[in-house]
């Protein structure tokens, strides 16, 4: 119980501090939400079609109606003088021009025309862009063509209901409505190896990145209770050195979890990246990468004499974990030295054991390694920590 009022004084610290409510919990909060929006998602043509119509209604509205039907994509008309001053102002890097008398052009059977005015290759969606408007051209103009092709053959047999055009256009609609929607050529994506999920990917990284400042920061509360005599108020309360080591460690761990369970909320709710299957196993696992970071974080306030020092010493830490360790980027191949650096850092271990946590079966036996190494450091920090506190203590 002497251990637990310990650990909810620190506790009590961050939540009377909204400074710090908003730094751990409220920012971690809205970069998942960012993360969940960005990547969440399937994957889609992202991007802005800018098309200039002079032909006004008729088959333009109806390409740029079948445009808009690509999932991801924005479809903005705007006038000649606006397209080409964004365009020369860079606010644009293509747009395309759809001529007067397009209508008329493709319910003849010529093939149509359009313009496509762009800088360089028109920015990363350029290339698929053009290759979406060769094909929904492609897709109309085959259309007339193949109306054109009944109209003839039923105008070959005399009278039939055929020849009548409120028969006929009907027909002819839901017709190529049934085609567009059963295409006699389909194509099938058949992924080799397992499905990279862009969010499952991300989103431990962010984790754990927090989880390590969080636990870190905290190093500095630890060296102004030491510099303004707090610990030897717990020595006169009668405490031993290992309870207040152990208070201290767990009121890290409290002030971690409770942005842990706040991070998870807002996976759980905002993306499919964990399921109900795993979210158990990967909470025992975040609780032990918790553990280890806090150990980091009581070490810190020991060594340091300093708060200022402390806090140095956990910004500097956390960004050697974010930059390292597989939190946001795999290093290529080449960079063996880079490679060997990543098993040097906390995050490698926890963002490994994440990720094949949400990728793979879910069970913690398939991350022992992981396991092993993050509660190793866990207990030799402990320890050293307890070891190296007595020294003060006794000086």
């Amino acid at each position: 119980m002497r251990l637990l009022a310990l650990a909810l004084i620190d506790v009590k610290s961050l939540t009377a501090n909204k400074r710090e409510l908003l730094l751990h919990i409220l920012l971690p909060a809205l970069i998942l939400l960012l993360v969940a929006a960005l990547f969440g998602g399937e994957p889609a043509l992202y991007g802005e079609a800018i098309l200039v119509n002079h032909d006004g209604e008729g088959m333009a509205e109806v390409f740029m109606e079948r445009l808009e039907e690509e999932r991801g994509l924005k479809v903005l008309a705007i006038d000649q003088e606006e397209a080409q001053r964004k365009l020369m102002s860079s606010e644009i890097l293509m747009f395309a021009e759809i001529p007067s008398g397009f209508t008329h052009t493709l319910s003849m059977g010529e093939p149509p025309e359009m313009k496509v005015y762009r800088r360089g290759v028109g920015g990363s969606s350029g290339q698929m862009l053009l290759s979406l408007y060769k094909a929904v051209l492609s897709e109309m103009s085959g259309e007339v063509q193949v109306t054109l092709l009944v109209r003839e053959i039923a105008a070959e047999y005399g009278d039939n209901p055929m020849r009548e055009e409120e028969v006929f256009i009907p027909f002819m609609e839901s017709f190529l409505r049934s085609a567009r929607l059963n295409p006699t050529v389909k194509v099938e994506e058949v992924p080799l190896g397992r499905t990279q999920n862009m969010a499952a990917f991300f989103i431990p990284g962010v984790m754990t990145l927090f989880i390590i400042f969080t636990a870190t920061f905290y190093a500095q509360n630890f060296v102004r209770e030491k510099n303004n005599k707090v610990m030897e108020r717990y020595f006169f309360a009668g405490l031993s050195r290992g309870e207040i080591i152990s208070g201290k460690f767990l009121g890290c761990i409290f002030r971690g979890l409770f942005q842990l369970l706040v991070m998870l909320l807002v996976v759980v709710f905002f993306t499919k990246t964990f399921s109900g299957a795993n979210l158990f196993n990967i909470l025992i696992f975040a609780l032990a990468f918790l553990a280890a970071v806090s150990s980091v974080g009581v070490f810190m306030g020991i060594v340091f004499p300093r708060p200022e020092q402390a806090l140095w010493a956990s910004i500097i830490f956390s960004m050697f974990n974010s930059a390292l360790g597989n939190t946001f980027a795999f290093p290529r191949g080449e960079l063996a030295l880079v490679n060997f650096i990543n098993y040097f850092t906390l995050s490698y271990y926890a963002n490994n054991g994440l990720r094949g946590l949400i990728a793979g079966d879910g069970l913690l036996f398939s991350i022992r390694v992981e396991i092993f190494v993050i509660l190793s450091v866990t207990l030799i920090l402990l320890a050293v920590s307890s070891a190296l506190f007595s020294q003060v203590e006794n000086n």
